[in-house]
């Protein structure tokens, strides 16, 4: 049985305001996050402890809206890709806190009819270091009108890049949960496969392209296509309470187990077992319907609880507003609308950054777990 849920959750996600997002990366020790400004031509790190922003690289030659960062916070991988006329290139590009390069990958190639491109375009990337820091696996749009995805993979210590088998795409949409498709014991990627009689299959790929395949248990099985066929629906409106993903929560790594918390429940894909499982959890599922009767779709809260934060949309095709939430004294403060840039958690959820666009300004608000707002700065 095939089921088709990275389409489902991306149909989601657009709902929520989440698109090709400029992420916030926070570092391993959750003191400060890396990300690309405007143009996403210079790379950027904000302090959370100081609050002060440092421009790390200016006007550097790529535009990689998620930086990828070494679990040290002393490496940060860039993507230079470009489409030209007859092909798209990319090579990897990495640099240190000070913005100084200290490595740089062979150039790979894709063969790409990009007609009516008079002078080569820079494309948007993305990149994602495995935790002990020998492999980066990124992505980019390329191809006619960037719509096609191109994936590869650099080897740290070897120095060089090579592309992913075309079929092969890592699940790159879990950084909307907050995660990276890397697992956290470095041993590979979570992805799915696009060639025909693979749609919705779930794979585990290690760094030499082997791919492990997920299979679902009867509960990972049932959820999965309970979402098929909400998402399905009948071609007409449907109830936010009919998508079971809803509210989105967050996602999380644990000794190779990526448990994203969806719903009224939690959707594992156990790497090491080979199996994708889901649980009904009473506390989650309780906690939804409160939510969805508040028009809630995205709900994030913060270590200990006492501050959360939240997506809110009154109905379709209305503004969605990113806002602070006490959930002890049902205290809820607008910040402002979702702009592509997304709520990023740090490591130890002890803090949040959130952008939002008021008064036709793109703003970033700091949030700690015991003071709420604690830092708010102009970003464009």
């Amino acid at each position: 049985m095939r089921y088709a849920i990275l389409g489902c959750l991306f149909a989601v996600l657009a709902l929520t305001g989440c698109t090709m997002p400029s992420q916030f990366v926070w570092t391993a020790d959750s003191q400060g996050f890396y990300y690309s400004d405007t143009l996403g031509g210079n790379l950027v790190y904000y302090d959370a402890t100081s609050m002060a922003r440092r421009v790390v690289l200016h006007n550097a030659e790529h535009l990689t809206q998620v930086p990828g960062v070494r679990p040290d916070g002393k490496r940060i991988a860039l993507i230079r890709a470009v489409s030209h006329p007859a092909e798209d290139t990319a090579e990897v590009i990495v640099v240190d806190a000070e913005g100084k390069e200290v490595g740089r990958s062979n150039i790979l190639s894709w063969a790409s009819e990009n007609s009516g491109l008079e002078k080569p375009k820079v494309r948007e990337a993305a990149a994602f270091w495995s935790p002990r820091g020998a492999h980066i696996l990124f992505w980019f749009n390329g191809g006619k009108k960037g719509a096609e995805k191109r994936f590869g993979i650099h080897d740290v210590e070897k120095g060089k890049a090579r592309p992913l088998a075309e079929d092969v795409v890592p699940m790159s949409i879990l950084r909307f949960l907050g995660i990276s498709p890397v697992s956290d014991d470095g041993r590979g990627f979570l992805a799915n496969k696009e060639s025909e009689g693979e749609e919705g299959r779930f794979y585990f790929v290690d760094w030499t392209g082997k791919p492990l395949l997920l299979e679902p248990t009867d509960e990972g099985g049932r959820f999965l296509q309970d979402l098929f066929t909400s998402m399905q629906g009948s071609g007409e409106e449907t109830s936010p309470r009919d998508n079971l993903v809803l509210p989105i929560r967050h996602g999380k790594w644990e000794n190779g187990i990526a448990r994203l918390v969806l719903g009224g429940g939690v959707l594992s894909f156990d790497t090491r077992a080979g199996k994708i499982d889901y649980h009904r959890d009473p506390k989650l599922a309780k906690e939804r319907e409160k939510l969805l009767e508040e028009k809630v779709q995205l709900w994030i809260p913060l270590g200990k609880g006492k501050y959360a934060v939240r997506n809110y949309q009154q109905a379709e095709k209305t503004p969605v507003y990113v806002e602070l939430a006490e959930p002890a004294t049902g205290k809820v403060t607008r910040l402002g609308e979702v702009v592509n840039e997304l709520t990023s958690l740090s490591p130890d959820r002890s803090r949040a950054a959130v952008a939002y666009e008021k008064d036709d300004q793109v703003w970033m608000s700091l949030i700690d777990e015991e003071q709420g707002i604690v830092d708010k700065q102009r970003l464009r």
